[in-house]
């Protein structure tokens, strides 16, 4: 009878022990980690649904058998996690939704706690992993030109990328296949999980980027001198995708399309409770719709996180890449709007087998740590280096570089008697060592075509120190400051005398620069949790470029000064009607003094490329983005109706602007359409059927400084149909089909900007994007564990 009670007690007492088990988890985002509070989570157990605390925290009975949660809020894609053991506390990370503009959480430090869009004092751009697949997801041009005040622009449909922010291109360009902005992006700062893109000569080359992987995307619009250093126009933020919670999940996409597009990639993805895994392959080859068009890829990115402690994470990144972009050559504009594949250099880049070869790696390490609850450190190092090939129509570049440093932030937080404070102290350090050889040759007319050999030896350095300082004050105002000091300095070495011998001990040319300081002033207002206004002052500076300095002879100009900026902005942000209807509005004033350009040169009869300051550049505009989920609710059979539209209006003259006796004052800056439109249409069943529908209006455009020929105003229509589903808590399945250029729009996907491009024709080149729809189909299988 004893034995019988002691074993009714045990089960008893294990039926309530096991009962009063409870579940310790955390919700945060999954880019800034910053915890959400107010999301919801029900569980396959119970319909009844909890709520996460102010600090992302929530508790939930088990027992003991496993649990299927499903967290949901809104901004957030839903989200299902499987959960097996009671004891570890569990981590739930959310993924941004593009249906609310203003919700999305931004990751630059100086956020604090005030990090969603609402409550940022300016204008930044966000692109999701839904906004981001809109289309086929290959071409980051396809979601970014999407994004108001912002152009996207390409030498070859998946390289030579170059992005303007507000009309602003930098670095000029020395024409040719020496970098500048006619070749590859420049006046703006580019990070893939806090690792520099663009190097410490300014220039930011995206050939080797998978873009496929990106999870999120941020554009901070205008000067960010304050935290990011150089870069009149912006920063562009890249993130990879982040892994399912406490899951592990292997994916397979095959997809395909017009002329001979394909592309597979394999990842696998897997999370702990303290760590998350991301290891990816892709392949890519297209053929092309013009001779010289080929395309083929290889990448390979890897990612995680560790969470050592409650207060300490580490972050890495790493990728390799060999891409091959081979080079058509360019149109006049009478062989672009007739439609033609090849133009009067075609045969030249062919000859020449024009490409451009890069293989690249890129890897860095970034340590977070909160030691108190007021203070905390971000701190970044990281390493790159490629190697570049470049044959073009009249010559060829080879390239090794190396770039290597590191970032380093530390954040005060505290509030106190309704008064909030936040700032960061912060300093960065990049190197990029650059090893070139090329020739170029001089085309004919000329009797006796020269050549103009280098062998080169590159550096540049550039250092900066940073502070931003936001306090809130009753009544939900924010004011804030920043500032920055920075340096840079290049060095050259040719190693050919004026004869073209090698020799040794060549002197190297040094260029410093004064240190620049760049300071940076808000104020924003918020009522409550819909609506905010805000005012903000921003400096900036865009040193001149290697291919800026270095002219079309192999000598360094000394005498080139930084392009500088002051932009004013005023704008405000809301989100109505229960946050379905969001808006975003901003108008901006800007002027860019000592802006570089490109001019022409002539030597012995040979015309050759440099740059020089050629005057002001005058930057009026308006953006506006407007977006209503009229439904949005999973558990409806239509669980998804937006449609959403965004324009931005650019009125951008030159203001003292002259080359030699010649006067673009009051002319529109060239390679900037004075209004562009977008808009969309999204729809989703609640059993997997999904929509997605593009529109974009692009106005005429001036081309030239004299403002004498404009490229043709051209509309775009694209759409992908497709059904995702996920089987028996496992499977996962997404299959679609699409279209680009429905309306089988003659326009251009790249523009040479200038007067009068190396003086070989009137009207400028253009390198066209293809003239019929273009056709893409795929899928992706997935399996979680």
């Amino acid at each position: 009878m004893k034995k019988l009670f002691l074993l009714s007690y045990i089960i008893i007492f294990t039926y309530f022990y096991s009962g009063a088990q409870t579940i310790h988890g955390t919700i945060t985002d999954a880019f800034t980690h910053k915890p959400i509070a107010g999301a919801s989570i029900t569980t396959d157990k119970s319909t009844a649904p909890l709520s996460s605390d102010s600090l992302g925290k929530f508790e939930l009975p088990c027992t003991g058998t496993a649990l299927y949660l499903t967290v949901r809020i809104l901004g957030y894609e839903e989200i299902h996690v499987n959960v097996n053991n009671c004891n570890k506390p569990l981590k739930v990370e959310l993924v941004p939704s593009p249906v609310q503009l203003n919700e999305v959480q931004i990751n630059t430090w100086a956020t604090g706690q005030n990090n969603n869009s609402l409550e940022q004092p300016k204008s930044i751009g966000v692109l999701t992993g839904e906004d981001l697949r809109r289309a086929s997801g290959l071409s980051l041009q396809d979601a970014l030109n999407l994004v108001p005040g912002v152009d996207m622009e390409y030498r070859t449909p998946f390289g030579g990328q170059r992005i303007m922010i507000r009309g602003y291109y930098g670095g000029g360009s020395n024409g040719f296949a020496t970098p500048g902005f006619n070749f590859n992006g420049a006046g703006y700062q580019m990070y893939i999980n806090n690792v520099p893109v663009t190097d410490a000569s300014g220039i930011t080359i995206m050939d080797d980027i998978d873009f496929s992987t990106l999870g999120k995307v941020e554009v901070i619009k205008g000067p960010q001198s304050s935290l990011y250093g150089a870069g009149i126009g912006g920063v562009v933020n890249l993130y990879t995708q982040r892994p399912e919670p406490n899951a592990t999940v292997i994916s397979q996409q095959a997809l395909g399309g017009s002329y001979g597009l394909w592309r597979t990639n394999t990842m696998i993805s897997t999370a702990g409770n303290n760590w998350d895994l991301m290891i990816d392959y892709g392949h890519q080859n297209y053929n092309g719709f013009r001779p010289n068009d080929h395309s083929n890829k290889d990448y390979a990115t890897f990612a995680g996180k560790y969470y050592a402690s409650d207060k300490h994470t580490l972050s890495f990144y790493a990728s390799y890449s060999r891409s091959y972009e081979q080079l058509a050559g360019e149109l006049d504009s009478a062989e672009l709007y007739g439609r033609a594949d090849t133009g009067i250099s075609s045969a030249e880049y062919a000859a020449n087998h024009s490409h451009v070869s890069i293989q690249s790696i890129r890897a860095g390490i970034t340590d977070k740590f909160q030691f108190n609850k007021n203070f905390s450190e971000q701190t970044t190092v990281f390493a790159s280096g490629h190697t570049l090939d470049q044959p073009f129509a009249h010559g060829f570049d080879d390239y090794l570089a190396l770039n290597y440093g590191g970032r380093t932030g530390f954040v005060y937080e505290t509030q106190k008697n309704g008064v909030g404070v936040h700032g960061i102290l912060g300093a960065s350090v990049l190197n990029s060592n650059q090893n070139s050889t090329g020739i170029f040759i001089v085309p004919i007319p000329i009797p006796t075509p020269p050549s103009f050999p280098s062998t080169a030896e590159q550096v540049a350095l550039t250092a900066n120190i940073f502070t931003e300082w936001k306090v809130t004050l009753p009544l939900q105002f924010m004011l804030s400051a920043g500032a920055s000091i920075n340096w840079t300095n290049f060095s050259t070495r040719n190693m050919l005398d004026t004869n073209y011998h090698v020799f040794n001990g060549s002197t190297a040319l040094i260029q410093k620069f004064r240190p620049v300081a760049t300071p940076n002033f808000s104020v924003a207002k918020l009522f409550s949790d819909k609506a905010s206004i805000y005012a903000d002052i921003s400096f900036g500076y865009t040193p001149p470029t290697f291919g800026s300095i270095i002219n079309g002879l192999g000598q360094v100009d000394s005498s080139l000064k930084p392009e500088r900026a002051i932009q004013y902005e005023l704008g405000t942000k809301g989100s109505w009607i229960h946050k379905k209807l969001s808006y975003q509005i901003a108008a901006f004033y800007t002027n860019i003094y000592n802006k570089i350009e490109s001019a022409t040169g002539n030597i012995g009869g040979a015309s050759y490329s440099y740059t020089t300051n050629i005057g002001k550049q005058q930057n009026i505009g308006v953006e506006a983005a407007l977006s209503y989920a009229i439904i949005e609710n999973k558990d409806q059979v239509v669980s998804l109706v937006r449609p959403w539209v965004n324009f931005t209006y650019a009125d951008f003259t030159y203001k003292s602007f002259a080359d030699g006796n010649v006067s673009f004052n009051g002319d529109h800056v060239a390679g900037v359409a004075p209004v562009r439109i977008n808009a969309g249409f999204d729809f989703q069943l609640k059993y997997g059927l999904y929509l997605n529908a593009t529109y974009q209006y692009v106005d005429k455009t001036p081309y030239t400084f004299d403002n004498e020929h404009y490229a043709k105003a051209y509309n775009l229509l694209g759409a992908k149909i497709g059904y995702h589903h996920e089987y028996f808590k496992h499977l996962g399945i997404d299959v679609y089909v699409g279209a680009d250029n429905l309306l089988s729009a003659t326009y251009y996907s790249f523009v040479f900007v200038g007067e009068n491009l190396n003086q070989i024709s009137g009207d400028g080149y253009f390198l066209p994007a293809a003239y019929k729809p273009t056709v893409y189909g795929g899928g992706t299988i997935s399996y979680k564990f």
